[in-house]
């Protein structure tokens, strides 16, 4: 565990505090270090102020609203042209035409 964390303190030069902060919130969740830490690590890739967003997550880990996900939320399956059909749909139109009038 030590190790793992030691990793992605260095990779995003986080501070000692916030690093013990980690580590306390951590220690607390062992059952699920494996799944914490990847959501931690995609948070943080895909974050533009890491550690901001580290600070965030801490705060939800703390508040007990920090969930873990196992593995990444599906691919989207409809194009933004079948999403826009199926609302054009459900307001009474033909997809790609004009309002039906009665």
């Amino acid at each position: 565990m030590d190790e793992e964390v030691r990793e992605l303190v260095q990779r995003y030069g986080f501070d000692a505090q916030l690093e013990a902060r980690l580590v306390e919130n951590l220690r607390g969740r062992a059952r699920t270090f494996t799944e914490d830490m990847q959501a931690l690590r995609g948070a943080l890739r895909a974050a533009a102020n890491p550690r901001g967003a580290l600070s965030l997550k801490l705060r939800e880990m703390e508040g007990g609203t920090f969930r873990a996900r196992g593995r990444s939320p599906p691919a989207r399956s409809r194009s933004r042209a079948a999403a826009r059909a199926g609302r054009e749909r459900a307001r009474g139109r033909e997809p790609g035409g004009s309002p039906e009038r009665s």
